[in-house]
C-alpha cells in the first residue's frame, strides 16, 4: 500500500511538472513570434518611410 501512494504521489509529481513545463513553453514561443511579428513591421514601415537617395552629381571612382 505505501508502495502505491508513493508511486502515486511522484506519478502526480511528474505530470504536474510536465504540464506547467508545457504551458510555459507556449508562451514564451507566442511571446516570440509577436516579438518578431512587431520586429518585421517595423522594419517594413521604416523602408517604406525612407526617402530615395539623390545621386545627382555624385561622382564614381574607377
Amino acid at each position: 500500500m505505501k508502495l502505491i501512494k508513493a508511486a502515486l504521489v511522484i506519478g502526480s509529481v511528474l505530470l504536474s511538472s510536465m504540464v506547467w513545463a508545457e504551458g510555459g513553453g507556449d508562451r514564451v514561443f507566442a511571446r516570440f513570434t509577436a516579438h518578431q511579428d512587431q520586429g518585421k513591421s517595423m522594419v517594413q514601415q521604416a523602408v517604406k518611410t525612407q526617402p530615395a537617395p539623390n545621386l545627382k552629381g555624385v561622382m564614381v571612382h574607377k
